[in-house]
């Protein structure tokens, strides 16, 4: 690169990073990693998107973006690590190339890697580890009782593969005390405290146990659903899930214009947005008929579409686009929440496509 390349690039990289600086949104964010790829910036490029991911999470745009660098970063591991399980069946192969993926960001290849690995190698407590992990942080987002059970049956295992792994015992302890069950997380203290009896964490947390009346029932999914139905706020507060579309419709004027020059667009036979409970809280609709359909049928359908994914487990509702004869719907998960376009046949899609990109990854952060 030249003295005059050289000097473009840096006015065209500073002139992107003052824009995303000036109007943070994923379209900006992208566009300044865009310049960062294009000057060879690589790992400018990534730490840009990891950042904008990390702070537009929902951003379809800037989640796949950095995706696709993190891969080409790990390609090369990732293929040698395939190679070693299709030739050895290397046990710990399974967990490095999982962990791959759960920093790329692709957390349900990884969760079927660690599986395959456990049928392979079921006494390995490497994969039962990960998936452990995986399932619990999924349990903190979506509050599903299938994988809060999951993750106690992996770190169960891990526990009794390898009985001096610690982080799990006290992981195990704190989940048994938040579930009401003192026993159990008793029994796993007391594990840890007699190789480490000055562990004051520990001890911390045996006392709080031991305040609590033992649990008559032992069978895991209830005390998940018991939790569930007990404390939803709490795992709500703690977990993501609904945050940014409980900020949006707190402010409807504010997304309705938002929405403005959309629901002006030829074609447009009805739009509506649900909450994370599956409520729906705003709609726009221009053909009368359609009333009965957005206010009665598509709040039945919308939780339990979005609970049967998730215990199906192929992930949470993402988006999805249904074509018929006389129009098509398009559904947009989002921040919790879900958007449902309606449309006639009329409708342009490449614009309509065009207008939800900019709207999801640009206007609706302004």
């Amino acid at each position: 690169m030249g003295l005059f390349d050289r000097f473009r690039a840096k006015k065209e990289i500073q002139k992107a990073r003052e824009m995303a600086k000036a109007n943070p949104t994923p379209k900006t964010t992208a566009y300044f990693a865009d310049k960062l790829i294009e000057f060879k910036e690589y790992d400018n490029a990534l730490a840009v998107l990891e950042m904008g991911a990390k702070a537009f999470p929902n951003s379809e745009l800037l989640q796949s973006k950095y995706k696709k660098l993190k891969r080409l970063k790990y390609q090369n591991e990732i293929k040698a690590l395939k190679e070693q399980i299709e030739k050895n069946q290397d046990r710990v192969a399974y967990a490095k190339l999982a962990d791959i993926y759960v920093k790329i960001g692709e957390e349900d290849r990884a969760i079927e890697i660690c599986q395959a690995g456990c049928e392979k190698f079921p006494d390995y407590e490497g994969n039962h580890l990960i998936l452990g992990k995986l399932r619990w942080e999924r349990f903190r987002r979506n509050i599903q009782v299938r994988d809060g059970v999951k993750a106690v049956e992996h770190f169960e295992y891990v526990a009794q593969i390898n009985p001096k792994n610690y982080k799990v015992l006290y992981q195990l302890a704190r989940i048994y005390v938040e579930l009401g069950y003192p026993q159990k997380a008793i029994e796993k203290l007391q594990v840890i405290l007699q190789h480490h009896p000055e562990d004051e964490n520990c001890q911390r947390l045996l006392r709080r146990a031991k305040l609590l009346p033992p649990s008559s029932e032992t069978d895991l999914e209830y005390l998940f659903q018991d939790l569930v139905n007990k404390r939803p706020e709490v795992l709500k507060k703690q977990g993501s899930a609904g945050a940014i579309i409980e900020r949006l419709l707190k402010d409807k004027a504010s997304l309705q214009k938002k929405l403005g020059e959309f629901v002006k667009k030829p074609g447009l036979l009805a739009l509506a947005i649900f909450n994370s409970e599956g409520e729906l809280k705003l709609s726009h609709i221009t053909d009368p008929k359609l009333k009965e359909t957005i206010h009665t049928f598509l709040p039945r359908m919308i939780k339990p579409t979005q609970n049967c994914s998730l215990r199906m487990d192929i992930g949470s509702l993402q988006d999805a686009k249904v074509k018929g004869k006389k129009g098509w719907i398009w559904i947009k998960a989002f921040g919790g929440g879900v958007f449902v376009f309606m449309f006639t046949s009329q409708a342009k899609s490449r614009q309509v496509e065009s207008f939800l990109d900019n709207f999801f990854e640009y206007e609706i952060y302004r």
